[in-house]
């Protein structure tokens, strides 16, 4: 089961879709198409050899295959956009971009961590493994925080859990993330 709202917020929009992505509103999975509006609360799916892109302002995210995203908040004030998302599986790039005018605080949470950005373009595994192509990326997983430069990954180890999966360069596997302005500098 799952369920929706779509409370005091700007929808983001279905830009791309390749394969099986579906989301779900209310209790119905619905097939995702370009120019579908994904409000607040809504889960999304991807299949084999799927992906979706999703485009809130300037901001943007890709899921890759087998993903499940939570797209829990996206709002936006004069000053400020917000994007909050729970990935429970999968892989997430995410793109944020940061204007002069707007502040923009980006956060992707999976399992086992979550990374803070501004200005960058990450990718993050439900595992945990870390991947900052651009721009800064600040890592909180068992009450560690690091700070990660572009074109530098690591592995973030559940307190559960052996090892953390490494990220291949170029990977298509989930993502976590926060951007704040006071915690990381463009």
């Amino acid at each position: 089961m799952c369920f929706a709202s779509n409370a005091f917020s700007t929808p983001a929009i279905v830009s791309y879709v390749r394969g099986k992505a579906e989301v779900c509103r209310g209790e119905k999975w619905l097939q995702l198409k370009i120019g579908d509006k994904i409000n607040p609360s809504e889960t999304i799916s991807t299949g084999f050899q799927s992906e979706v892109k999703i485009k809130y302002n300037d901001s943007l995210m890709v899921l890759g295959a087998l993903t499940r995203i939570t797209l829990d908040e996206f709002s936006e004030t004069e000053n400020k956009d917000t994007v909050s998302a729970y990935l429970s599986t999968g892989a997430v790039r995410s793109k944020v971009i940061h204007t002069e005018s707007k502040r923009v605080s980006y956060t992707v949470k999976s399992p086992v961590a979550v990374a803070s950005v501004r200005g960058t373009d990450f990718i993050v595994t439900s595992a945990g493994a870390i991947s900052c192509n651009e721009g800064a990326v600040a890592v909180y997983a068992n009450t560690e925080k690091r700070r990660m430069a572009s074109n530098s990954s690591t592995p973030v180890k559940s307190e559960n859990s052996e090892e953390a999966e490494d990220l291949p360069s170029g990977s298509n596997d989930s993502a976590t993330a926060t951007t704040s302005a006071s915690e990381i500098s463009a």
